[in-house]
């Protein structure tokens, strides 16, 4: 009969089939016996997709999503980076105000006990002069 087939046809996926396996070692310490993909790169068949015979998305959508998806927290990011450098060069710069800050006290601090220590030498002169000066009673 013609178009009818009678043979045995050999399966296309399964432990029977003649392709090529992965081979990789799961985690039951067996070979993985899926069916390796040819590598874009290099073109060989070598792994199955999920022991690395596939790259990645090729479609700035897809790298993407596959972005979004393994993004944790941003400490690495870029832009946690540039924050991060930018809130160093805030503290510094406040950093800086403040130790000018406390300069400006310590000068008028030091003033102001000169200030305080003259005018307590002059009551002490004024005082010693006083005492030591009065004329005696006749």
């Amino acid at each position: 009969m013609k178009g009818v087939f009678t043979g045995v046809r050999a399966p296309l996926w399964g432990p029977e089939s003649k392709v090529q396996r992965c081979g990789a070692i799961t985690r039951r310490g067996t070979p993985c016996l899926k069916p390796a993909e040819v590598h874009p790169t290099t073109g060989r068949r070598l792994r199955c997709r999920l022991h690395g015979g596939r790259s990645g998305p090729r479609t700035e959508e897809g790298k993407a999503r596959i972005a979004a998806a393994h993004f944790k927290h941003g400490r690495y990011s870029k832009a946690g980076r540039e924050s991060r450098k930018a809130e160093l060069e805030a503290r510094k710069i406040e950093q800086q105000i403040y130790d000018a800050d406390m300069a400006e006290i310590r000068v008028a601090r030091m003033q102001l006990e000169d200030q305080l220590r003259e005018e307590s030498k002059q009551q002490d002169k004024t005082a010693s002069s006083t005492l030591g000066c009065s004329p005696a009673p006749a």
